[in-house]
């Protein structure tokens, strides 16, 4: 099988494609930049370059059917719907009837795939469970500032000992589990809801490491502390809320009570905010049960079935089946 793999991060995109080629795949690339990793690789059939963002619609559309026909590409696997390139890769393949396979970084070398580019519904979400040793991870999906006691951040920030405290966690405006969650409520909706029916509580900020790839609205409360803190710090306050973020997944396997809202990867496992009842979260949050075998059978699942090593034997026949 010819196999198109569009704008996975080049290190990532060559370590699919050992793995392809080992199985006996042909592999193909098409990125808007460094191409240079791409070549020097050694590991794809063509490397292509997108034509500049400048291009219209129409050309953009008629560079990618060329790729796709000219190389009899079969499958095509995207990365990071919501972005141009993506989307009119996509848009080409749906017109010729080309498979297309979702991926999104999970944690070390691993990939979640799926055929929508929304890892987080429910009409898509694996619901297993597994009693294998829990394999992740070992290092943090994004880098971390310095690491504090609990102490020093309540000194660092000037809030008394005794405060009610939330740990909010940024989202980047165009993750597709916010863009196109069903929950009925827009991210500055909840965002709202939080900081203002909770006058008594203080919310530390943690901004998305990515933020700056696109500005979103500028929040600013109150009761709000921006906070550059590492999530191992943050991690020792009680109660955490997040739209829909990985970080859900991360706080909850270790033991960590939530609020959200969108879909995420462990759904059945935190305290849900429906529109209207934002009073008294700090207390929702922390009086929340888990049920940590549960968790624990969760996370094993989605850590050793559900997200794939890019090394993986089985890799290559997860992404040919339909």
């Amino acid at each position: 099988m010819e196999i198109l793999i569009c704008r996975l991060r080049p290190w990532m995109a060559v370590e699919v494609s050992k793995n392809l080629s080992f199985e006996g795949h042909g592999v193909h690339s098409i990125d808007h930049g460094q191409m240079e990793e791409y070549i020097l690789s050694g590991e794809f059939k063509s490397c292509h370059q997108w034509h500049s963002l400048s291009s219209s619609d129409i050309e953009l559309e008629y560079q990618i059917r060329q790729i796709i026909k000219n190389y009899h590409i079969e499958l095509v696997i995207i990365t990071q719907k919501l972005w141009r390139y993506s989307n009119i890769a996509e848009k080409v393949c749906k017109e010729l009837g080309i498979r297309v396979v979702f991926t999104e970084y999970f944690f070390d070398n691993k990939l979640i795939f799926d055929d929508i580019g929304l890892q987080y519904t429910q009409e898509n979400q694996s619901i297993g469970e597994s009693t294998l040793p829990i394999d992740w991870p070992k290092k943090d999906r994004e880098p971390q500032p310095v690491d504090r006691t609990k102490e020093e951040v309540l000194d660092r920030y000037n809030i008394p000992q005794d405060s009610k405290i939330v740990v909010v966690y940024g989202q980047v405006p165009w993750d597709m589990s916010l863009v196109e969650s069903p929950a009925g409520m827009t991210y500055d909706e909840y965002i709202d809801g939080l900081f203002l029916n909770n006058p008594d509580t203080i919310f530390l900020f943690k901004p998305h490491p990515k933020i700056h790839y696109r500005e979103s609205r500028e929040f600013s409360f109150p009761n709000m502390k921006k906070v550059d803190e590492s999530l191992r710090t943050l991690f020792q306050f009680e109660a955490h809320t997040a739209y829909s973020s990985t970080v859900i997944f991360e706080g909850v396997s270790k033991g960590l009570r939530f609020a959200t809202v969108g879909y995420h990867l462990l759904q059945q496992h935190t305290y849900k905010i429906k529109p209207g009842n934002f009073n008294d979260i700090y207390n929702k949050i922390i009086s929340y049960q888990l049920d940590m075998d549960k968790v624990r059978k969760a996370v094993s699942y989605i850590t050793n079935i559900y997200a794939m090593d890019m090394r993986d034997k089985y890799l290559a026949e997860r992404l040919i089946m339909a």
